[in-house]
């Protein structure tokens, strides 16, 4: 799932491919390319490997619409949107039965574990990250093997095993430095500072995130530097850290690019004034902080910020300020306690139906294995038992039907190609269709008098109107077979004379004496009228 191309080289093949080959296999090979680079966020790698699920579903390819799954269930895990990420989940899991991949077994492994860390179901994602990390060490992916140890070491984190956890991250660190990716070393720093930092471990905490920030000076490294600073009392620091991380949470135009992490800042902004006693200002940063995380609907920010806000007023004797956003904590941790409990339970219901759907799909495919190669068995012998028999049988029907075939064509094309149709019981008419040769001529002669004589037919309607071109040699033919047919007693009118024509009978001194001609069969037709044939 590699690729020699750049970021940008990609993105460019990929603008031609969708302007000209919208649907090819390629734009599915790309958008996934595109979608797996480590430089591309979130947002953009669902969106793109939605577009290649599209196409691959489009295209009926099951390699490729695996491969869009496996990119999904990590996009949607990343976003913290479970139930959809669980759901694709179980889709890629059903196809790799089918078309087995363990690089994108791998990644669904890692998009589950992620999963159920998010639902706190630690132990599961523990034991699905295990089989994720054994089957990207198969395929020697180092990225993915890092990228699910940091998942399994926050599942440490989360279950009270500290040492074990900085132990992982460690691991991790130390692939991303094999593979030269500063900014996840810098992450993995970040993470062990604050494993140390939840064990009041303050030194050690400073030291490694003084190594994360020496690596890479991002907005999360530095908002846990200035927690640690904060701690430590060092107050100034702590304030420069938070303020530079702000700057670098912006884009060129200003604007905030991560919320979460600036309503956390401004909360440290808020600390760092409350613990220099200046009351008014801490209160007023607690309070943009919790406007901007109702804006934004960051529940977990909100709370914690009341309980800031809390023993803020607790702080200088505000018991009535200090109840007030208590009944407001209250009321938003029952309704958050709601939603993640109604969330948890459709979660595990999606948990239950994947286990259960990828069992029966397991089963099915196994049965399904059996009973093809008892059918493809049973075949085989029935095809040996059969195969001399019916290759002689074969040969003698085929040159029969094709002795019939040729015969039925010859019939068919001759008679399509000079057709009598009877208007009357005695009224005949024979348009000639296409270029004409003497041996349509003859053919001609023979159809119009075998006609007559089976039809007793009293007038013949010749229309030449669809011939394209007549020489003085066709006129001949036309004006012999109208001859021979008025020797048998019938009458001929001749529809669609034109002037060429008329002057190559004209040219041959030809004797149209007894023949009625009209330009188009409508006049014929109504001529006939006229006389009562019809």
């Amino acid at each position: 799932m590699s690729t020699t191309m750049s970021l940008n080289e990609l993105e460019q093949r990929l603008i031609t491919l969708r302007d000209q080959f919208p649907h090819s296999l390629e734009v599915i090979d790309i958008c996934n390319q595109i979608a797996e680079h480590r430089d591309v966020d979130t947002q953009r790698t669902l969106a793109l490997s939605q577009e290649a699920y599209e196409l691959a579903q489009s295209a009926n390819d099951t390699p490729r619409l695996t491969r869009s799954l496996a990119n999904m269930c990590l996009a949607y895990s990343l976003q913290a949107q479970v139930e959809k990420a669980i759901l694709y989940a179980n889709e890629a899991l059903i196809l790799l039965e089918l078309s087995p991949d363990p690089h994108l077994e791998a990644h669904v492994y890692l998009s589950i574990a992620q999963s159920n860390q998010l639902m706190g179901q630690y132990a599961a994602s523990l034991s699905y990250g295990n089989k994720a990390i054994r089957l990207y060490q198969q395929v020697g992916d180092r990225d993915g093997t890092a990228k699910i140890l940091n998942t399994i070491a926050v599942d440490y984190a989360f279950t009270g095993q500290p040492d074990t956890a900085i132990t992982t991250f460690r691991q991790a660190f130390e692939i991303y430095q094999t593979i030269h990716d500063i900014r996840n070393q810098s992450v993995m720093l970040n993470n062990i500072a604050y494993a140390y930092l939840e064990q009041n471990k303050i030194e050690q905490a400073y030291a490694t995130i003084r190594e994360s920030v020496q690596l890479q000076r991002t907005p999360l490294s530095l908002d846990t530097m200035s927690e640690i600073l904060l701690l430590m009392g060092d107050i100034d620091a702590a304030k420069q850290c938070v303020q530079e991380a702000q700057k670098l949470n912006r884009s060129d135009d200003g604007v905030v690019q991560i919320q979460d992490l600036e309503v956390s800042l401004i909360r440290t902004l808020a600390r760092i004034n409350q613990q220099c006693g200046a009351f008014d200002s801490a209160s007023e940063y607690y309070k943009e902080a919790l406007s901007l995380s109702k804006v934004h609907n960051l529940k977990q920010q909100q709370t914690q910020t009341l309980r800031h806000i809390i023993s803020l007023y607790e702080e200088y004797d505000d018991t009535e300020q200090a109840l007030s956003y208590f009944k407001h904590l209250y009321k938003l941790e029952k309704e958050l306690f709601n939603e993640e409990s109604n969330q948890k339970i459709r979660n595990l219901q999606v948990m239950h139906e994947t286990e259960t759907a990828q069992r029966e799909a397991a089963i099915f495919q196994q049965e399904n294995r059996k009973l093809e190669q008892t059918i493809t068995v049973l075949e085989q012998t029935k095809l040996e038992l059969q195969t001399a028999l019916n290759e002689v049988e074969q040969r003698a029907e085929e040159q029969q039907r094709l002795l019939a075939e040729n015969e039925h064509q010859r019939r068919t094309i001759s008679e399509l190609s000079l057709p009598v149709l009877p208007l009357t019981d005695t009224i005949l008419i024979m348009p000639l269709i296409g270029e004409l040769d003497s041996n349509r001529l003859q053919q001609l002669q023979e159809r119009a008098l075998s006609a007559i004589h089976q039809t007793s037919a009293t007038h013949v309607v010749l229309d030449i109107t669809g011939v394209p071109i007549i020489d003085t040699q066709i006129a001949q033919g036309i004006i012999t077979a109208v001859q021979a047919t008025r020797l048998l007693g019938t009458e001929v009118i001749l529809v669609g004379i034109r002037p060429e024509v008329a002057q190559a009978i004209v040219s041959l001194g030809l004797d149209l004496h007894g023949v009625q001609t009209t330009t188009n069969l409508q006049a014929a037709l109504s001529a006939l009228k006229l006389f009562n044939w019809v």
